[in-house]
């Protein structure tokens, strides 16, 4: 299956979401970080119905790696970024 256009979606209300919505400055009783907060929430949301219930995977949460998901290189020569949490003793 094909994730793009699933992916795409989602990045797209995500972002318009939190850009509109969740960045504006705060109602002065509330702080800034409790927004973010809030946003993670609906972030969850919206990826769970926006791509793992429209696609035919199991349940997974945001931001955990899924093993149902697959990337596939179609070139020869790909650059990719590696991020991973390290202790300061460790390197990539």
């Amino acid at each position: 299956m094909n994730l793009d256009p699933l992916l795409h979606r989602f990045r797209i209300a995500s972002r318009d979401l939190f850009n509109q919505h969740y960045l504006v400055p705060p109602p002065i009783d509330f702080e800034a970080w409790a927004c973010l907060e809030h946003f993670d929430l609906v972030e969850e949301a919206l990826f769970q119905t926006l791509v793992i219930q429209s696609g035919p995977f199991s349940p997974a949460k945001y931001g955990v790696p899924n093993p149902e998901i697959r990337v596939l290189v179609q070139t020869d020569e790909t650059p990719i970024m590696i991020n991973r949490e390290t202790s300061k003793n460790q390197g990539y």
